[in-house]
């Protein structure tokens, strides 16, 4: 099973929107944690068939918060959105 997942930097509050296989989640957030300063804190995922369609559905939904790649700024539409749909794995 595929999951979009959501981690945010608790540094600068921002959230990546990203994909993975569910047994990967805990390899894939050490991998990012490795390359950041801050500690990362992951806030939910959703578990889905067609987990990489629903993640560019995101991106697209959230461009407007969108600074780089799969990173997003930490607004109250996407931090209300993640309360709503994610759960915890």
């Amino acid at each position: 099973m595929r999951i979009v997942y959501f981690i945010q930097d608790t540094g600068g509050g921002e959230i990546k929107i990203g994909v993975a296989r569910k047994r990967q989640l805990r390899r894939r957030v050490g991998k990012l944690q490795l390359g950041n300063p801050s500690e990362l804190k992951l806030l939910g995922v959703i578990p889905a068939r067609n987990a990489g369609e629903l993640q560019r559905e995101l991106h697209t939904t959230f461009s407007d918060a969108h600074i780089r790649g799969e990173w997003f700024r930490s607004t109250p539409d996407l931090l209300a959105y993640i309360r709503q749909r994610a759960v915890m794995p």
